[in-house]
């Protein structure tokens, strides 16, 4: 199994336990975190944001769909992600795609860019 492998997997079942100490345990601790429209995140920052998250969406899941690994560290990840906001928010359910590029260094996390779905996200989470 490649490295890129390995580290999807872990990554993707920390995220579906839900297991925040996981999920920050595979960022360096002065990880930088990207997503557009917001200001660069720490480790910290990103771990609370993420806890939030799933407190709002106790079922939340994801899944890699692809895995591609670079030569300079650089792994590339395709996922599908999903839930239910819990009914006091509206209860709605959502299902999105996104591509989340990782900069590794030791096996953890430098960089990491994420991409996802945001305005399919808000769609299918707008009141109607």
């Amino acid at each position: 199994m490649s490295t890129a492998t390995d580290f999807a997997k872990r990554f993707v079942a920390a995220m579906n336990a839900h297991d925040i100490d996981a999920l920050a345990a595979c960022y360096a601790p002065n990880a930088a975190i990207r997503y557009p429209g917001r200001d660069v995140q720490d480790v910290p920052t990103y771990s609370a944001g993420e806890r939030a998250m799933l407190e709002n969406v106790p079922d939340y899941h994801i899944e890699a769909t692809s895995v591609i690994e670079s030569a300079d560290g650089h792994v590339v990840i395709e996922l599908k992600m999903g839930g239910t906001q819990r009914a006091d928010l509206g209860g709605r359910p959502f299902s999105i795609t996104g591509a989340y590029i990782f900069r590794l260094e030791g096996g953890l996390i430098v960089e990491e860019r994420a991409y996802p779905d945001s305005a399919g996200l808000r769609r299918q989470l707008s009141p109607r």
